[in-house]
């Protein structure tokens, strides 16, 4: 029986912190790098040094304040990462934490085949069709 595939958890909250310890216990993470989210990151590093980025967290740089663009600027590299030729259990989903589903933003994840937009508390899911 093939793996479920893989829902990664993108946060843009640049004051997340504390809050990726649950997100953690459940998929991948992909966080801004910030202060008070790299020291969190790096604990859950040290706690879980068998994690890898497919089902840990992983810091990136944001070189806009704007989340829709921080989130869209990430997706290419989340892809590369999680997709299917690099991944046993190839990501079937975003979830995002801290930006709406702009029009710009569905835009982009449509490039990904993630159509399929629900709206969470904090963010959305997108998600591909089956």
């Amino acid at each position: 029986m093939a793996p479920q595939p893989a829902v990664v958890f993108v946060v843009v909250d640049r004051a997340f912190g504390g809050r990726l310890v649950e997100l953690f216990k459940s998929e991948a993470v992909w966080i801004v790098d910030t202060p008070a989210n790299r020291a969190v990151a790096k604990k859950l590093w040290a706690d879980f040094p068998d994690r890898t980025h497919l089902n840990g967290v992983t810091l990136f740089d944001s070189v806009s304040d704007s989340a829709e663009d921080c989130a869209i600027n990430e997706l290419g590299t989340i892809d590369l990462h999680h997709g299917i030729d690099s991944s046993d259990r190839p990501y079937a989903g975003l979830q995002t934490v801290g930006v709406e589903p702009t029009p710009r933003l569905i835009a982009a994840l449509a490039l990904y085949g993630l159509t399929e937009i629900t709206p969470v508390e904090s963010g959305f899911r997108a998600c591909r069709r089956f």
